[in-house]
């Protein structure tokens, strides 16, 4: 909120959590993850707690194979940890995996060291990346991301 030059109060952070079960998708995610669902595994990796997404994904409307949250992991990404327990869990090698992403911060810095087969950042907002953290593909949003990865 400091960011906006908005005013904190206590029972904004209340509101912000009830509301999160309401978010819905961004528009192109449901169509692309069913495109993507044709040919690969899904997995949320997600920085809350098992009850909160829950509602998220049914929002979502499209089927995940693993639905992986801090609370389960013990920790919250960037926490390598986070993404060790995600793939122990889904039972793959980093190598096998191609993550796709919105958070630079929470998840393509953390991820550049992993061997993962592939990154992909989703960069909604014109951000600046960084050769620092190649490789990695960039797209706008999630619609192009079947026709990148074959589907």
């Amino acid at each position: 909120m400091r960011l906006h030059g908005l005013e904190y109060r206590t029972s904004d952070g209340d509101a912000l959590v009830e509301a999160v079960p309401t978010f819905g998708p961004f528009p192109e995610v449901p169509e692309a993850l069913r495109r993507l669902k044709t040919k690969y595994e899904l997995a949320i990796i997600s920085n809350t707690d098992d009850a909160m997404i829950a509602q998220n994904v049914k929002n979502i409307g499209v089927e995940f194979d693993y639905v992986i949250t801090a609370q389960q992991a013990g920790a919250y990404k960037p926490d390598r940890q986070t993404f060790e327990y995600a793939y122990k869990t889904m039972g793959v090698e980093p190598s096998q995996v191609i993550h796709t992403a919105q958070g630079w911060e929470y998840d393509h810095i953390p991820t550049r060291d992993l061997g993962l087969k592939r990154r992909v950042w989703i960069n909604r907002y014109g951000r600046k990346g960084s050769a620092d953290y190649q490789p990695y593909d960039e797209l706008p949003d999630l619609s192009g991301l079947p026709k990148l990865l074959g589907c």
